[in-house]
């Protein structure tokens, strides 16, 4: 090959590869935010501390099953390394009665999923 022919053609090749790597995502763990609330007997809606959350099955994998709690404000914060779909189970026992509800999460990569579970009298 001449090289007037060499140089355009690892100019293409430079160019593609560019291209082709440039655009491959890059995967970042899944954040997820999931808060719990209850109405109250007026109505309102109000936030739940302290309620146990279940993220998927025991049969999971260990990184993605959990049992967790939400905090003060009736919220959880997670990151998670891989993309799933995950039921969420909400629990809680209040003046010896038992609360519960349950919702579903999409985990993505790189991006934060928020979730609101309503727990209600079982």
């Amino acid at each position: 090959m001449k090289s007037k022919e060499i140089i355009p053609l690892a100019l293409l090749v430079s160019f593609l590869s560019l291209c082709i790597f440039t655009s491959c995502r890059n995967y970042t763990e899944c954040k997820a935010q999931v808060s719990v609330s209850m109405i109250d007997s007026e109505g309102k809606k109000v936030a739940v501390p302290e309620c146990k959350l279940v993220f998927g099955d025991t049969s999971f994998a260990e990184d993605v099953y959990r049992e967790v709690y939400t905090n003060d404000a009736g919220i959880y914060q997670g990151e998670w390394k891989h993309d799933a779909y995950l039921r969420i189970a909400a629990s809680k026992t209040i003046n010896n009665r038992a609360y519960g509800g349950a919702s579903f999460i999409r985990l993505s990569p790189g991006e934060q999923t928020d979730v609101e579970v309503l727990i209600k009298a079982l």
